[in-house]
Order: C-alpha cells, then sequence, then structure tokens
C-alpha cells in the first residue's frame, strides 16, 4: 500500500515538474526570448572561461599536448567534484584531477598544473569572496553604528 502511495507521489512531482517547465517556456515565449538567449550566452562564456583556465596553465608550463581533449577531460574533474561533500569539493578536486592527468601530463608538472588549476578555479575566487565579504560588512557595521548613535 505504502508503495502505490508514493507511485502515486512521484507521478505527481513529475506532473509538477512538466507543469512549471511548460510554464517556463511560455514565459521564454511571450516576450523573454532575448534575455534568455543573453543569459545563455553568458553561461557559455563563463563555462568557456573556467575551462580554460587549465589550457592557459599548462601552455605556461610550455606543455605542448591536445588541448581540446585536456577541455574536455576536466568535464570529469568537474563531475566527481559534484560527489565530494566538502565545500567545493576540496580534496576531492584534486583526486579527481590526479587520476584524469596522470597520464596525460608529465609528472614532472603534474603537481604545480594542478596547484595553478585549482589556484585558479577555487582558491583565487574564495579570497575574492573572502575580500568583498569584509569590504561590504565592514561598511554595513559602520553604517549601523552611524545610525545607531544619532
Amino acid at each position: 500500500r505504502q508503495l502505490f502511495s508514493r507511485r502515486i507521489q512521484q507521478s505527481e512531482r513529475l506532473e509538477l515538474l512538466l507543469a512549471d517547465f511548460r510554464h517556463a517556456i511560455k514565459l521564454v515565449y511571450s516576450g523573454g526570448r532575448k534575455p534568455f538567449l543573453l543569459s545563455m550566452l553568458a553561461i557559455i562564456g563563463q563555462w568557456m572561461s573556467r575551462f580554460s583556465i587549465l589550457l592557459a596553465v599548462l601552455l605556461a608550463l610550455g606543455l605542448d599536448l591536445d588541448l581540446f581533449r585536456i577541455f574536455f577531460l576536466q568535464w570529469m574533474v568537474f563531475v566527481a567534484m559534484l560527489f565530494v561533500p566538502t565545500p567545493g569539493g576540496t580534496g576531492g578536486a584534486e583526486a579527481a584531477f590526479l587520476l584524469v592527468f596522470r597520464n596525460l601530463i608529465p609528472h614532472t608538472v603534474v603537481g604545480p598544473a594542478m596547484a595553478g588549476w585549482r589556484l585558479m578555479t577555487y582558491y583565487f575566487m574564495l579570497l575574492v569572496g573572502v575580500g568583498i565579504l569584509f569590504g561590504t560588512g565592514k561598511k554595513s557595521t559602520e553604517e549601523r553604528l552611524e545610525t545607531a548613535l544619532k
């Protein structure tokens, strides 16, 4: 009996999901084509930039590799990072990188390549976020103090 009720719940969820999808398609076609296309272009640009970082690191290290292959193998690393239950896939990203690229990148530079890739794709952005957090948090604290003292 419970199994049957679960199937009903799942079919209801699927119907709601499909209704939401149809509604979103109607919104796009009723006047949201330009914002939709612009957002898709921005997403494509963002992912192209992210996947180009390793290519730039490898070129900076003087490696002449199959850049297309490297570009697409990164997808495997990013997917593997999704299954690591730490913020940003920390630890798992590095392990996945080594597993995927250990036979493609020479052993003498695989460590620096991984460090440069991870620094630019995660730690640099983390530091930028911390800087923004402290920068905006400090202003709002000062503003609250000034408002409280008035």
